[in-house]
């Protein structure tokens, strides 16, 4: 006498997956904040995504390391091969640099760590190079003093405009430092 025993497990699990959509914000000057559209998808799933699934943003440091800048809770129902859109507004400090990589990850309560079991937790992570804009330091420059025959000088304000500026510059006159840093 043969007996066989056949046994069939299934599981049924999300995957959750985030990725940018588009930023907005990062090619301003002087503007550390930025505007990420971004996606939670649940394909390659087989089960609907229908838990509290935190999603975490950082930015990489130079060494490698990387730095929380918030963590958002999703508690929206996302069914299996669905995906929802989501925006966030993160303001990026300044010891982030001006180029470094802005990471988002799903299913990650900013740890690192993974709060639901799902399919695949390999797909949870979407990187994007940022490249912020700073404005040069203002110029300072030093007064002129000078002491000169003024009969025997001359001087062209017109050509000398001409040769030391493009057409579409503004050049503004004032009679002192005080009065142009009002202007």
């Amino acid at each position: 006498m043969m007996q066989r025993v056949v046994t069939k497990v299934r599981s049924e699990l999300p995957n959750t997956s985030a990725y940018f959509n588009t930023l907005t914000g990062q090619n301003d000057c002087d503007y550390r904040i930025l505007t990420i559209d971004w996606v939670l998808s649940n394909e390659n799933s087989t089960a609907d995504l229908n838990e509290l699934v935190p999603v975490s943003f950082y930015y990489k440091l130079e060494n490698g390391n990387e730095v929380l800048l918030t963590t958002v809770p999703i508690n929206q129902n996302i069914p299996i091969g669905q995906v929802a859109n989501f925006t966030e507004i993160i303001s990026i400090p300044s010891a982030a640099g001006l180029e470094f990589d802005l990471i988002i990850r799903s299913n990650d309560p900013g740890d690192g760590s993974f709060v639901i079991n799902e399919t695949n937790n390999l797909d949870n992570t979407d990187i994007i190079e940022i490249i912020l804009y700073e404005s040069p330091p203002p110029l300072v420059t030093i007064d002129l003093i000078q002491c000169a025959n003024l009969s025997e000088s001359f001087f062209d304000l017109n050509m000398a405009i001409d040769q030391a500026l493009n057409p579409e510059d503004l050049v503004s006159f004032f009679l002192s430092q005080i009065d142009a840093e009002n202007d």
